[in-house]
């Protein structure tokens, strides 16, 4: 098994592990601080990147305001993600290696 694969099977085991069930407190009040922000903001329509979205927990905070993609390495997390939040893009990939072609984001 090469580096990446073991990478991709240690975020496999974290998401569906750790974060299928109620989100830790302070991951939580992260939540909550980040939807904050995002709210304060005048940006109508705004359209959201997440870098490592797991599981989309945050995803159903930001396709509430705009637009949405959640990238991240666990293809066990983007298939719980997509159910969780359907009206939500998301694609597994690997952030320094992905090519967003014209794609803009207001949000990252």
């Amino acid at each position: 098994m090469n580096s990446r694969d073991k990478e991709i099977g240690y975020w496999d085991f974290w998401n569906i592990k750790s974060r299928l069930g109620a989100l830790d407190p302070t991951a939580a009040q992260v939540g909550e601080v980040i939807s904050g922000e995002m709210l304060s903001l005048s940006i109508s329509n705004p359209r959201f990147l997440e870098v490592g979205c797991g599981t989309g927990w945050m995803a159903e905070q930001c396709v509430r305001r705009g637009g949405y993609l959640g990238l991240d390495l666990s293809p066990k997390a983007i298939e719980v993600a997509q159910k969780r939040v359907p009206g939500a893009r998301f694609c597994v990939t690997d952030f320094v290696t992905w090519d967003p072609k014209v794609e803009r984001f207001d949000i990252l």
